[in-house]
């Protein structure tokens, strides 16, 4: 898709010109004339970016696509309108793409698989079960409303750590002068008067000596080593099933992931269950949204219990991933009332609110330890500079 360069003059005799991505210079056209300026000349232009497409400009496309689709457009039109309107033209030309795509026959999410920095499993995985459901637009704006929440942690992540990292590059600033031009001059004058630098100055020294000798490369691709041999262990099945089991034990940080489990688990069975969709079916389709791989497991195995005959709240309660008693009692409702899929939607977003607020809580208490954490080591730093200032004064 083609991305343009172009001249136009308005109606009061002004020359514009701009960069504008369209399908076609007739659709160039008459995007122009629709702005009151009449096309001069315009010409095919290559775009580079270092930055990945911005995060908000997805999410307003998700948002854009769930309002087209519940005003009643098909979904190929709704993309083909969009694909106008995107702020980013690397989105914009992924969208036409996906617009042919679908047209072509593909189920959306399919073809948004294309895209993965852009659309990523989770996404996916919640639009596929939406159009399982037959309801994309109540995926849609579920999807929509979890980014908005992740990109609104993330923002206050950003201001919380703005003022440690702002604090941080000074104190590496300062460090390294202290490595590269202090710490030496004090180990010439201590040589010179035949005194020994203290401890913690002799650690500088070392760090010094290290950092300028040829054993710091060798280190240095030691280092890179062991991150590419981590980064390919992370890629494997079973190291990957390990990481995820443990980080669902781990004191403090596994509550919270069994948290999230639960919200991705109970959003995406209430949409199935809303739909329509029979209860082992819906079960199964639900465990593939779950991105824990252990927990994906534990729910395959949930699954096929109630597939021999459990109901769903006994087969709840035997899982202890999933064996609250605020939920099992909702579900035992949603059962006996018929109201399952609003059960699950209710408790979907219970455990939604208890993640969100558990997330504001870590980024109340980030800064302060960064702040402390920084404080230990800017002091350490200048108990280290002005101990031979002491020694000093002690031999005069």
């Amino acid at each position: 898709m083609p991305y343009f360069a172009w001249k136009g003059v308005s109606l009061d005799a002004r020359l514009h010109k701009g960069k504008l991505f369209c399908i076609s210079k007739e659709a160039l056209d008459e995007r122009l004339l629709a702005q009151g300026i009449a096309l001069i000349s315009c010409g095919v232009v290559r775009q580079w970016y270092l930055l990945p497409v911005p995060a908000r400009h997805t999410m307003l496309f998700l948002q854009q696509l769930q309002t087209l689709l519940t005003a009643g457009l098909h979904v190929h039109a709704a993309l083909s309108l969009l694909c106008q309107q995107a702020l980013d033209i690397r989105l914009a030309d992924c969208i036409a793409c996906i617009a042919d795509d679908v047209r072509a026959g593909h189920a959306l999410h399919d073809a948004m698989a294309a895209y993965p920095k852009l659309f990523d499993d989770e996404m996916r995985h919640v639009l596929a079960i939406g159009e399982h459901a037959g309801n994309v637009p109540v995926a849609l704006a579920a999807y929509s409303a979890h980014m908005e929440q992740k990109q609104l942690f993330a923002k206050r992540m950003r201001s919380a750590l703005m003022v440690p990292a702002v604090t941080f590059v000074f104190f590496i600033v300062l460090f390294l002068l202290v490595l590269f031009v202090i710490v030496p001059r004090y180990a010439q004058l201590f040589a010179t008067m035949g005194k020994e630098v203290p401890d913690a100055t002799r650690m500088l020294l070392l760090m010094h000596k290290g950092m300028t000798s040829l054993y710091a490369f060798g280190w240095l691709l030691l280092v890179a080593l062991f991150i590419a041999i981590g980064l390919f262990a992370l890629q494997q099945e079973r190291v990957g099933l390990y990481l995820d089991s443990w980080l669902l034990r781990l004191p403090g940080i596994g509550s919270f992931m069994q948290t999230v489990v639960q919200v991705q688990f109970y959003r995406s069975l209430s949409l199935l269950v809303a739909g329509g969709m029979p209860l082992v079916p819906a079960l199964r389709i639900a465990a593939q949204a779950v991105r824990n791989r252990m927990a994906r497991a534990t729910l395959q195995e949930m699954a096929a219990k109630v597939d021999a005959g459990q109901s769903l709240a006994a087969a709840l309660q035997s899982t202890p991933l999933m064996a609250r008693a605020e939920s099992l009692a909702l579900v035992v409702v949603g059962q006996e009332s018929g109201t399952l899929g609003a059960m699950l939607e209710r408790i979907a977003h219970m455990y939604q609110q208890r993640v969100e607020h558990t997330l504001h809580r870590y980024t109340l208490i980030v800064q302060p330890l960064c702040m402390l954490l920084l404080g230990i080591a800017v002091a350490a730093l200048i108990f280290a500079v002005y101990m031979p200032l002491f020694n000093l004064a002690d031999l005069i």
